[in-house]
C-alpha cells in the first residue's frame, strides 16, 4: 500500500502537470539531443537511451527495447520544464516482463551552486529505493520496477541535467562517470561499453541490446 501511495503521488506530479498551453508543444529544458544516446549502470542493473528526434525516446532495460514518444511539460512543476508521458490512454506501453506502464521525466535542474547539488543528494526525504548514476557534468539518472496490484507493474525513468549557474559542472563528488556512456549520430559506442561492463559483473544477468555489426 505504501509503494502505491508514492507511485500514485508520483504520477499527479507527471501527469498533473497538463493545464497551460506552450507555444506549438515547444520542448524546453529536455536533456537529449537527436542522436543523442546514454547508457548506465548500477550494480546489476542497467538502462540505455536513444533520442529518435527531440521527443521520440528508446528505452533498453533487461535486453529488450520499447518506444515511447513524450510531450512538453505544459508549466513549471519544482521550478522543472522538459518532457513527460502524454496522459492516458496515450502513454501505450508494450508489456514486457509484466511492466504495463512507464513513468518516464527527462528535464534540467538548476541548482546555485555545488553545495546546493549535494544537499540535494542528502536531503533525508530523498527516495533512495532505486538504480541510479551520476557523473561529473551533472547527467543524473534514476530508474526502477514498482510492483502494484493485478499486475500493474511501472517501470519509472528520471534523466537529468544538473546544471548550476545555468552551466554544467565540472566535477561532482560523488559521481560515477565509469558507469555513465554518452554517445551521439547513430555511435554504438555506448552499448559495446554497456555490454563489456556488465560482462566484469560475476552473477549479473546476461541482457545486451542488439549490436549492429
Amino acid at each position: 500500500m505504501k509503494r502505491f501511495i508514492i507511485l500514485y503521488s508520483f504520477m499527479i506530479i507527471i501527469f498533473g502537470c497538463a493545464n497551460l498551453n506552450i507555444k506549438d508543444n515547444e520542448v524546453l529544458e529536455n536533456v537529449m539531443s537527436p542522436g543523442m544516446s546514454i547508457c548506465a549502470i548500477d550494480k546489476c542493473s542497467y538502462v540505455c537511451i536513444s533520442a529518435q528526434n527531440s521527443n521520440v525516446r528508446e528505452i533498453t532495460f533487461d535486453g529488450v527495447t520499447r518506444k515511447i514518444k513524450l510531450v512538453p511539460r505544459e508549466y513549471r512543476w519544482h521550478g522543472r520544464l522538459g518532457l513527460v508521458p502524454p496522459k492516458r490512454p496515450l502513454d501505450f506501453w508494450i508489456e514486457h516482463d509484466s511492466v504495463t506502464m512507464a513513468l518516464i521525466e527527462e528535464c534540467q535542474i538548476h541548482y546555485k551552486s555545488i553545495d546546493d547539488v549535494l544537499k540535494s543528494f542528502n536531503d533525508p526525504y530523498r527516495n533512495i529505493d532505486h538504480f541510479e548514476a551520476y557523473n561529473n557534468e551533472g547527467l543524473l539518472l534514476y530508474w526502477k520496477f514498482t510492483e502494484l496490484p493485478k499486475k500493474q507493474n511501472v517501470f519509472s525513468l528520471s534523466i537529468f541535467q544538473m546544471l548550476v549557474n545555468k552551466k554544467k559542472p565540472e566535477v561532482l563528488p560523488g559521481s560515477r562517470n565509469e558507469d555513465i556512456c554518452v554517445s551521439y549520430l547513430g555511435d554504438d559506442s555506448c552499448l559495446r561499453w554497456l555490454e563489456h561492463r556488465m560482462r566484469m559483473k560475476p552473477g549479473c544477468p546476461r541482457f545486451f541490446p542488439e549490436i549492429q555489426n
